[in-house]
């Protein structure tokens, strides 16, 4: 798996690659911690076999993607 943060200019630059999706939310929740952003809300979205994750900043996104097959809601949830 791999957890890519997009910025505000579209540009995705890869930040972990967790085993599980557990591991890949503990990822997120770090690189929020890490820059000082208090999310109040998380929500996520599939994209091409992707999931796109808005963690509230409106303009900067994560995003999840599995090699080995399509991830889907169900995955995240």
């Amino acid at each position: 798996m791999l957890l890519l943060f997009e910025n505000m200019f579209g540009e995705k630059r890869e930040i972990a690659r967790p085993k599980t999706m557990e591991d890949a939310k503990e990822e997120i929740r770090n690189f929020l911690d890490q820059h000082h952003f208090t999310s109040h809300y998380w929500r996520a979205n599939e994209s091409n076999g992707d999931l796109w994750i808005d963690v509230g900043s409106h303009s900067e996104f994560f995003w999840i993607h599995d090699d080995t097959r399509r991830l889907t809601l169900k995955d995240f949830l």
